[in-house]
């Protein structure tokens, strides 16, 4: 954007949303503008709410004023349009109508970047619903998928869906299904009721989730085994199916590595011993954790949907041995 200043006018469509949130819908289409960018100019007061400096979690409402100046990227963003080939994220849909998009997300791809080097699944969303693309609205995911989990993943092609889609999740009305690999043989039913915490790892530098019963939030796993297998190199491992009750970062993992069944090469909750093995052996590079089933009541359809992304060619590899 080359204008010194911009103004919006916010209608009831956009009410209710965070400021930051907002922003990155806005500039979504201008691809010299990160989200770093945005930040800085909220921070810095080039963006000011009726006249005034707002935070990044304000939420906007009906007729406010938002003004932006011109912001400024020392680092332009390359357009991705030409780098990216659609045609496997084509394949990968496993649900489309007038107000979503469902797809089979792939491993080793994060949600959202800010690196004009790498690649998202947001940046592959924006490119095949560009048409519905407008100054204040880009389609985008409900919710998000850590960098190597596979699976379902709902986007909204409307604001009234991603609006919607919002509320079930935070009602609790969708059902969430997922499919993992466990080091050891997993009892036939368990119940994780343990509350969870984030918390920065100071020796790794990064955020992990660690049950903390007198301090965290409440999480609920239900979990189920579906096979118990003896693996030639990784001797005993379970397939489990896990529905989660709540929905908290690194749910699955923390928890059952809390139990002492954790998920198979997960770098951060697992054994190191047979990550190791996993990698050298067996060529497996992400955390064997799969969004398998999403159910929800479709209010703009008037019907039950339920979405099954198949078993991915990594989980059925280690599988290939004696029970």
């Amino acid at each position: 954007m080359d204008t010194k200043q911009t103004q919006i006018v916010i209608d009831t469509s956009n009410t209710n949303q965070r400021l930051d949130r907002f922003l990155r819908k806005f500039f979504r289409s201008d691809s010299s503008i990160t989200l770093w960018d945005i930040y800085a100019a909220i921070r810095k007061g080039g963006i000011k709410v009726n006249g005034k400096r707002a935070k990044e979690e304000y939420r906007i409402q009906e007729s406010d004023v938002v003004v932006i100046r011109k912001l400024e990227n020392k680092n332009p963003k390359a357009s991705k349009d030409e780098t990216l080939s659609m045609e496997d994220f084509k394949k990968r849909i496993l649900y489309e109508d007038n107000n979503r998009l469902i797809v089979d997300k792939p491993y080793d791809m994060v949600m959202h970047t800010t690196n004009p080097k790498d690649i998202a699944i947001q940046d592959y969303l924006d490119i095949y619903c560009k048409k519905l693309i407008t100054p204040t609205f880009t389609p985008s995911f409900g919710y998000r998928l850590d960098k190597d989990t596979t699976g379902v993943l709902v986007a909204a092609k409307t604001m009234p869906a991603l609006q919607y889609i919002n509320k079930i999740i935070r009602d609790r009305e969708i059902s969430k299904m997922y499919y993992a690999i466990v080091v050891g043989k997993f009892p036939d039913h368990m119940l994780i009721d343990k509350a969870l915490e984030k918390s920065f790892n100071e020796k790794f530098k990064r955020w992990q989730t660690v049950v903390n019963e007198r301090f965290g939030e409440r999480a609920v796993s239900e979990c189920w085994n579906e096979k118990n297998m003896t693996h030639p190199i990784l001797w005993e491992i379970s397939l489990i199916k896990v529905k989660i009750e709540t929905w908290k970062m690194h749910q699955i993992r923390a928890h059952t590595a809390s139990v002492w069944y954790p998920v198979l090469w997960d770098i951060v909750y697992g054994k190191p011993v047979v990550n190791r093995i996993l990698f050298k052996q067996l060529d497996i590079k992400r955390q064997l954790l799969h969004a398998y089933e999403y159910k929800f009541f479709d209010m703009f359809g008037n019907k039950t949907l339920k979405i099954v992304a198949p078993i991915p060619k990594d989980f059925q590899e280690v599988m290939k041995c004696k029970k």
